[in-house]
């Protein structure tokens, strides 16, 4: 058992929040010039920088939550300020079902995903599982932890806010990220996330085929790096979870084939 999970929470958290500010002292869309130049926005971290510094594990991606009532009207503000910040604009689309704007970006090695919106309770019924429900707020510097993500982190352990089975029907990339965590990071995956998985494998295969149709959609894209992402940490265990959890190895190929076919 990790010593941190016998820890007090707020020991915790002021062990990652020490290694936060240490973080992104040398990340340049979070110095003072950026956070500053939004001064009437609330700008957060979390997802995988928070786990990943927390488990000591190395950071490959950074994750930028704008939050604001008229946040939208503030997109080619925050462009320019990635490029000023010699960022490289990869993507930038809005997700109609949340009324979101996402920009994906690379600092050098490390992609910077800002996701624009106006409070962040209003994504929170997309969010995939409560660990990635912390936020720590880069003005202020100190956590919001409504749901709860904190005890998760420390159990190392895999929950849904909202009923799984319609988080897993409309988002089946989170059947994949909740593997790849379990082999990354050794995550238990909740016994209901994964009887919801076996129960509507049918219906989640279709979904997986449907999207192969759309190989240049940012969902499929999502998928194929997911799936790659969490096969290469260990093929054979990763190819037994996906029957055990009734998932088409074939299909499994497939995205495998199309991560694969996008890189050459």
């Amino acid at each position: 058992m990790r010593f941190d999970r016998l820890l007090p929470q707020t020991l915790v958290r002021y062990r990652l929040q020490s290694k936060i500010n240490k973080y992104i002292k040398n990340f340049s869309p979070t110095t003072d010039y950026f956070i500053n130049e939004l001064s009437s926005l609330d700008i957060y971290t979390f997802g995988g920088l928070l786990r990943n510094l927390y488990l000591n594990r190395n950071v490959n991606d950074i994750d930028i939550r704008i939050v604001g009532k008229n946040v939208l009207s503030y997109k080619k503000k925050i462009l320019s300020l990635i490029v000023k910040q010699k960022g490289i604009v990869l993507t930038s689309r809005r997700v109609k079902e949340s009324n979101m704007f996402i920009i994906r970006c690379r600092y050098k090695d490390m992609q910077c995903d800002f996701s624009l919106i106006k409070t962040l309770d209003s994504y929170i019924e997309y969010t995939d599982f409560r660990v990635n429900t912390i936020f720590y707020d880069l003005r202020r510097k100190i956590f919001l932890d409504k749901y709860n993500g904190f005890r998760d982190l420390q159990n190392r352990q895999l929950t849904t806010i909202i009923d799984p089975e319609i988080l897993i029907k409309k988002f089946p990339l989170y059947i994949f990220r909740a593997l790849r965590l379990h082999l990354e990071a050794g995550f238990t995956i909740y016994d209901e996330i994964t009887s919801v998985i076996k129960k509507n494998n049918t219906e989640v295969k279709k979904q997986l085929i449907s999207s192969l149709n759309h190989p240049s959609s940012y969902s499929t894209q999502g998928l194929a790096i997911e799936i790659n992402r969490g096969y290469r940490m260990n093929p054979p265990q990763y190819i037994t979870l996906i029957h055990d959890l009734g998932i088409s190895q074939d299909l499994v190929n497939r995205y495998l084939d199309l991560y694969i076919h996008n890189l050459s």
